[in-house]
């Protein structure tokens, strides 16, 4: 059906059918899950990565436009996976530049390395100060007790990494439209505290990624 449905539109054939994306493949389904899993996960270099590259990920309010660098970036440090290591690593790669810049600067260094030298470290605090965020809100202890805590919790995830709904105005329609039924199956699950009113992490995932199956609207 996908194939299909790529075709006519490349031809310009008008054609009308069932929805070929389920939600959990839009940009807001997809990227809500993976934050969602990074902690099971382990915060694995490769994860992040795909999280930052396949979505206009935004940081405090901010679009992240430095994906290619923060890439680069993590790669210098050695980072595979771990909470711990994002922080040490990345730490430790600031202040290394940071010795860099002194002692380039003490022996009268060249401008274009003294500027490398300040991006490298400037793109290492920058990624830093985003994981450090992001580790902290994925964290289980602030997902709340409950249905409609996690509700928020997730939410909460959405606004602040991929905006509100103002700010993704200038998506295609198809995600726009795909990340309001993304927020309306949360909003669904909020409504099972009076079914069970503790449910586990895990539980609330699963729950959400089967309500994360059904299509988008038809398509055409």
């Amino acid at each position: 059906a996908r194939l299909v449905h790529e075709q006519f539109t490349s031809a310009g054939v008008a054609h009308n059918g069932g929805a070929v994306r389920a939600l959990r493949e839009s940009v807001a389904g997809r990227s809500l899950l993976t934050m969602l899993a990074l902690t099971d996960r382990d915060f694995r270099r490769a994860d992040v990565l795909a999280l930052l590259s396949s979505a206009p990920i935004r940081d405090r309010g901010r679009p992240v436009t430095a994906v290619a660098a923060w890439e680069r970036t993590s790669r210098a440090a050695g980072i595979v996976s771990g909470q711990d290591e994002w922080r040490s690593r990345l730490d430790r790669l600031v202040q290394d530049r940071d010795d860099d810049i002194r002692a380039e600067s003490a022996r009268d260094g060249s401008a274009s390395i003294m500027a490398r030298l300040t991006r490298e470290r400037d793109w290492a605090t920058e990624l830093l100060g985003f994981m450090t965020r992001l580790i902290d809100d994925v964290d289980e202890s602030a997902s709340g007790v409950g249905w409609r805590a996690k509700r928020d919790w997730a939410q909460g995830l959405i606004n602040s990494y991929l905006g509100d709904e103002h700010q993704r105005q200038d998506w295609p329609d198809t995600e726009i439209d795909a990340a309001t039924k993304v927020e309306g199956a949360l909003d669904r699950l909020a409504a099972l505290d009076e079914i069970e009113p503790n449910p586990s992490l895990a539980v609330f995932r699963r729950t959400l990624e089967l309500e994360l199956e059904g299509g988008l609207a038809r398509m055409g």
